[in-house]
């Protein structure tokens, strides 16, 4: 099941869907010259806007409504901390072996913040597709116990998307009987998290990382750029992500 709306996000997203855009002008533009040239054009300038940090960091910042947690604001009744994956550094020469990438440092950075202020135990959870490679919910425990000395209660080292995660983490700490959790994840990913764990039953204190800075508009901000289109990429896979999980009924 993951395979065809993984397949599927990938193609709404940019650069792809610009470029399916393209294509589908370029077929057309024989039978239909103005509307095939004018798909064509529009894939270019599509192009262009989602590759301005103007565009790409306000889909950033239209996902990051889950504010992050005030100083002090802990809930005393929370029975442990879920750290989602974000990916793995596979076959780190510095570090001897496969490790947690940019996007999983962060989150397990602020986990580990949030456990020694609150006390709770930690779960690490995400799979990985290559059996050559260890899975990132072992990869983030590594981490935390080695370069941040605090240790991982549970491992969860199957889950291969959002729900999963929420699915595998759910039969774990249900057995445990915990029902309230803090969930650690980047602020773009947190409302398609939220959404998941709280369809398996979890009720979910929301700990959010990671934010985009302060916007205020500057003239470079219409100046195209990887990481702007980085940033547009993403957007789109969490609301696609979204729209999907809500289709299929998650």
């Amino acid at each position: 099941m993951w395979v065809i709306p993984g397949f599927v996000k990938t193609l709404l997203a940019p650069p792809a869907n610009m470029f399916v855009l393209a294509m589908l002008g370029w077929l057309l533009k024989g039978r239909w010259p103005r509307f095939g040239r004018a798909l064509m054009v529009g894939s270019f300038l599509g192009l262009y806007a989602l590759s301005t940090p103007l565009v790409g960091g306000a889909l950033s910042r239209s996902l990051q409504t889950v504010p992050a947690l005030a100083a002090g604001d802990f809930a005393g009744d929370a029975g442990a901390i879920v750290v989602l994956s974000g990916g793995l550094y596979a076959q780190a020469p510095e570090y001897g072996g496969d490790t947690v990438d940019k996007i999983s440092l962060e989150r397990i950075r602020y986990a580990a913040r949030l456990h020694r202020q609150t006390g709770l135990p930690l779960l690490t959870t995400g799979g990985t597709f290559d059996p050559d490679q260890i899975p990132q919910g072992e990869a983030m425990a590594n981490a935390l116990a080695r370069d941040f000395e605090v240790p991982v209660r549970w491992v969860e080292p199957w889950a291969v998307n959002t729900f999963h995660n929420a699915q595998r983490s759910a039969a774990i700490l249900h057995a445990e009987g915990i029902d309230k959790i803090y969930l650690v994840t980047s602020a773009t990913h947190m409302l398609r998290a939220m959404e998941a764990f709280e369809a398996v039953g979890f009720a979910v204190v929301p700990a959010p990382t990671g934010f985009s800075p302060a916007y205020a508009f500057e003239p470079e901000d219409l100046i195209p750029s990887a990481g702007a289109l980085g940033d547009s990429t993403y957007g789109f896979y969490e609301w696609t992500g979204r729209l999907w999980y809500r289709l299929a009924n998650y």
